[in-house]
Parts: C-alpha cells; structure tokens; sequence
C-alpha cells in the first residue's frame, strides 16, 4: 500500500531566505550606551573615558555653533575646554594603545597650534576622531594611526614639539 509520499516529504522543512541586501538586515552601527549602560561596571576606567569623551563631543558641538553665529572667541572658548580635557583622556589609554595614540596626536595638535585657532574643517574632523574613540574605545593601533594620518593631512601637527627640534637639528647637521 504505497501512497507514493516519502517520509522525508512529510516534515516541513524550513524556507530558507537569502539576507544580503536586504535593506531590514543591514548591519547598523550600536550606539555605545547600549553596549556599556553602566560602563564602569565593566572597566571604571571606560566609564571615565566615555563620560570625557562625551565632554569633548559636547566642546566640538558648541565650537561648530559658535562659528556657524560668526563667535570665533566662544569657539575657540569652545575647544579650549576640549583641550582641557585632554590630559584626563589620556590617563585612560589604558585602554588600548589606540586610544591613546589618538588622544596623544590630539593633545600635540593644539600644543603645536601655540593657540592658533583650528579651522572649521579642522574642527570638524577633530569631532569626526573624537566620535570614532568614543565608539570604538578599544580602537586597534593600526586604525588608530590612520586617524591620525588624517589629522596630519588636516594641517595639524600630532608630533611632540621635541621631535620637530630633533629633525631641525639633524637636517642643519646635515644628517637628515
């Protein structure tokens, strides 16, 4: 008494959808609130970087609006706070070496400036750098370096002073 039907064809089997391209599968970045609710739980020393970085986004901010009202001093008032900061940022470099070759070009860039104020586009890419270590905190060196190529090729100056007098000085010894 055949009826014809295996009994593999009796169990439904699943329908299997392809996901690429999918506009509702698209990978979104996650927010790192979401990630770290309560980050010093996790590390202390990663809640105390967020909470500096989340400072420094807020300075970037309020520099780009001074600019866009034509307030150049509240802007440069504006990253003055930003800098500020830097030295607390860069105790966090525990972190990763990342984080703090990024923090450290930063920290130079306004040292070098010698209080020229940052253009707008500097400014502008500082917070786009500000923004990627505040995602990503445990940033890997080599994209870290990257960034701060960037910033380089943004006419901002990431070396320490001394290391500028050193080349100085090697290129008038003619050793350079």
């Amino acid at each position: 008494m055949g009826t014809g039907v295996a009994p593999s064809d009796l169990i439904a089997k699943p329908r299997v959808v392809p996901i690429d391209g999918s506009p509702q599968f698209e990978a979104a970045p996650i927010e790192i609130g979401s990630l770290y609710p309560e980050p010093s739980l996790v590390r202390p020393i990663l809640g105390h970087a967020l909470r500096g970085l989340a400072a420094a986004k807020e300075a970037i901010q309020e520099s780009l609006e001074a600019l866009k009202r034509g307030e150049l001093i509240a802007s440069d008032e504006s990253m003055q706070r930003l800098r500020a900061l830097l030295p607390e940022l860069f105790y966090c470099r525990d972190l990763g070496d990342g984080f703090g070759a990024v923090v450290n070009a930063l920290k130079f860039s306004f040292e070098n400036a010698h209080g020229t104020p940052f253009s707008e586009g500097q400014i502008r890419l500082i917070g786009q750098v500000v923004e990627r270590i505040r995602q990503e905190p445990f940033l890997r060196f080599e994209q870290a370096a990257e960034l701060v190529e960037g910033l380089e090729d943004a006419e901002l100056k990431v070396d320490p002073p001394a290391l500028a007098a050193l080349g100085e000085l090697l290129d008038v010894e003619g050793l350079r």
